[in-house]
Order: structure tokens, then sequence, then C-alpha cells
């Protein structure tokens, strides 16, 4: 009878405390092992709880519950952002400079995107009208980010061009940041006949802020006066489409 009583008392003492302890006479958690573990079967999950939840021990030894993305983010794994095609329902992705001169700008547009990968936690692409060349990037999450950007662009006249790719960075902070890449530079020797089709293919790698909005741009940095002076867009014959954008977070 002793027994049975002390028994009782053990087990209602672990009702009321709510915690027990195998190993241990002092339990922290609701369960505290102190040892081992081993599990003969478990029920199987499904493919979103292997993507996305998994169990982990953390600083005083207690399992919890971690993200995938937190497990990426730790250890600095490349994340891809955004990946989109565009200019595939268009003939164009910006409005065409003609006749060009020095100074001249044209903004990409990023309209009727064609997307295959989008991490909106950690970009997003914002249209805020329906006015074309007025998208733009922003960022999500802090972090180092690598744009890349895959196009072409079509060249006529005989005219001397020093074009650059721009990337526009309207901080969070309320400044403006601007890197620049030279894409061509030189005389197409082209007429309306027989324009040059140039591919352009850039890529950048900067620390981004959560609110900051990137544009990218084409900018006439120097055009002489004469030619024809044209710069267009212009779907390559045999193609689905005129430029690609991948973002990359670090």
């Amino acid at each position: 009878m002793r027994l049975l009583f002390y028994i009782a008392f053990c087990l209602l003492g672990n009702t009321v405390l709510s915690q027990v302890g195998i190993g241990t006479a002092n339990p922290q958690n609701d369960l505290h092992v102190n040892g081992g573990l081993r599990i003969d079967d478990s029920p199987l999950g499904s493919d979103d709880d292997a993507r996305s939840r998994l169990l982990a021990r953390d600083a005083n030894g207690d399992i919890v519950t971690v993200q995938s993305s937190q497990i990426v983010e730790s250890v600095a794994v490349p994340q891809l952002a955004y990946q989109a095609k565009f200019g595939v329902t268009t003939s164009s992705i910006f409005e065409t400079c003609f006749p060009c001169n020095t100074g001249d700008s044209r903004r990409i547009e990023f309209v009727d995107p064609e997307v295959s990968i989008n991490n909106t936690s950690l970009v997003t692409l914002i249209d805020p009208s329906a006015t074309n060349g007025d998208e733009y990037f922003q960022i999500e999450a802090d972090g180092f980010y690598r744009f890349e950007i895959n196009t072409n662009i079509t060249l006529s006249g005989s005219t001397d061009f020093l074009i650059n790719l721009q990337l526009d960075n309207d901080k969070v902070t309320l400044t403006d940041e601007t890197d620049s890449f030279r894409v061509f530079g030189g005389i197409p020797r082209g007429n309306v006949f027989s324009p040059l089709s140039l591919p352009i293919y850039a890529t950048d790698v900067r620390f981004y802020n959560a609110g900051d909005h990137i544009t990218l741009s084409l900018f006439m940095a120097y055009v002489s006066t004469s030619g024809g002076r044209e710069v267009s867009s212009l779907k390559p014959i045999g193609t689905s489409y005129i430029g690609q954008v991948i973002i990359t977070k670090y």
C-alpha cells in the first residue's frame, strides 16, 4: 500500500509541475532528457515540412523549430531572390531615343514580367502606375545583393556613342547612389536599313537597406551630332524575350 501511495504521489507531483525529467531530478522544460534520444519510428512529414521546418538545439539545450531560411542566412548561402524575363509580350523594353543627345536617359521598363522566382521577403517589383518606365525593385531585407541584367540594344547611324548602363538606388535614407557601367563606346556604322544589335550583360554587388528603391536605365554619356543617332530596343528574331533580370542575396 505504501508503494502504491508513493507512486501515486510521484505521478501527482509530475502532473502539478507539468515537467518530466529523464536522467535528471531537476527538469527545466516539459520534458527534460539528460542523455541520448532514439526514435525507432515516426510519422512521415510533408514535403513542406522538409523544406520549411526543422528541429534544432538552442544554446540552452532546448529543442526549437527553425525555418530553412534562417539556416540559409546564418551560413551566408546565396539566395536567389528574383528571376524574370521581360519583353515577352512587348517589342521593346525602353523608349526609343531618336535623335539621341548627350545626357539623354532611358529607363528600362519592367512591364509584364515572366517571373520564374520571386522571394517577396527579399525583393518586390513595384509598378506604381500604368505608365511604363516608372517600375522599380524594392529591397525588403538588409544585405548584400547582386543585380544581373542581360539584354540588348540596337544602334543606327554613323554616330559616335558612349553609352552607360546605370543602376540607381533611391535609398530609404533619402540619398541617391548610382553605379554606371560602360556598355558601348564607338561608332556602329549602321543605318536605318542595317542597324547594329549589341548584347549587354552587367552585374553589380552592393549592400542595400530594406526600403531602398532600385531602377535601371541607359544613359547617353556622349553622342556626337553626326549620323542617325538612334538607340532602340528590339526583340531579336527567333527569341521569346528581350531581357532578363536576376537578383541574388548574400
